[in-house]
């Protein structure tokens, strides 16, 4: 990784490259308000090495997903629900191997109450659930890192924030495909404005809450909406 206003020079074999671009603004502020480290000055500096080829794998492949995602469906990118999350994907991604080059100060967790945490938290998202609110939301609007977060969701209810959070989401399309009484409605159109970006991921993790596929739900209630039409008419 490096700054994009320099050039650098290099010698390498014929290879693909992926590239990503974000803003140091973006990493800077995801980096102090979810991690609690400041990054600033460290991101002025000239690239940026990463060994760890496991870690790399799995980036890449998040990305290449992300992009093939967009490239099959450009649309998406038209729901700001989906941009948030994939800008929140892409940093919970790249987060890891920034935080290698810093020392991390350990959790004492006598120096926080993690059920008021959680009761705010959730208080929050409830609140908010209609809003493309992502994990930094909470983290900003309580003044609390990722990890404790994350060790207070895991203490008192034993499930991380980002799948309390993903829960919460399938539960509200869920409610928007039961309650559709537009028989125009699509379940990507459902999905995107819930902020799932990945509608096969979605589709598999809706069946194992719901026991059935998000286009059965539709149907079954497109169905009942013509019924109850043709019964009226």
């Amino acid at each position: 990784m490096f700054r994009g206003e320099n050039d650098y020079d290099a010698l390498v074999p014929p290879t693909k490259l992926l590239i990503v671009a974000i803003s140091r603004k973006i990493v800077a502020e995801y980096m102090e308000t979810v991690e609690h480290v400041a990054v600033h000055d460290w991101l002025k500096r000239g690239m940026f090495l990463v060994n760890d080829t496991a870690s790399i794998a799995s980036m890449i492949e998040v990305f290449i997903g992300m992009l093939d995602v967009c490239h099959e469906d450009p649309e998406v990118l038209s729901h700001p629900e989906v941009r948030s999350a994939l800008m929140q994907k892409a940093m919970e991604t790249l987060a890891p191997l920034i935080l290698q080059n810093f020392k991390v100060p350990a959790i004492v967790h006598r120096e926080f109450n993690h059920v008021q945490i959680v009761r705010r938290a959730r208080e929050f998202l409830l609140d908010n659930i209609s809003e493309p609110t992502q994990i930094i939301d909470v983290c900003r609007e309580l003044r609390i890192s990722r990890r404790v977060l994350q060790y207070s969701f895991q203490d008192l209810l034993n499930i991380n924030p980002v799948s309390y959070l993903r829960l919460l989401r399938l539960n509200g399309a869920r409610h928007d495909l039961v309650n559709a009484s537009d028989c125009t409605v699509q379940v990507k159109d459902v999905v995107a404005s819930w902020g799932f970006w990945h509608l096969s991921r979605f589709s598999s993790e809706y069946k194992k809450i719901f026991n059935e596929l998000p286009s059965e739900t539709l149907s079954r209630v497109k169905k009942g909406v013509q019924s109850n039409f043709s019964s009226g008419y």
